[in-house]
């Protein structure tokens, strides 16, 4: 991992589970101390849109009758939602 020597700054890096927990690894190995944030891609959207947790998928569930996993699916989909007017009542 190479890339490592090129970092100079402040730098995030947006990868796999699988990759981040082997970039700690040489990192670790290395004993050397790098300034970067290392965030998969559903951590990264969590933090630049929002978070929920069961709280607000049972709030679906009771409110609408919805199943766990529609609801889930619900507020998973709320990331791709631009804020545009919909001509379709439901959206």
């Amino acid at each position: 991992m190479d890339f490592l020597n090129d970092i100079t700054g402040r730098t995030i890096i947006v990868c796999p589970l699988i990759l981040k927990n082997k970039i700690l690894n040489e990192i670790n190995s290395c004993n050397k101390l790098v300034n970067i944030k290392l965030y998969t891609l559903e951590e990264l959207k969590k933090l630049v849109y929002f978070d929920y947790d069961v709280s607000s998928i049972l709030y679906l569930m009771d409110k609408y009758n919805f199943t766990y996993e529609v609801s889930k699916n619900y507020i998973e989909n709320l990331y791709y939602i631009e804020e545009k007017n919909y001509n379709i009542e439901k959206l």
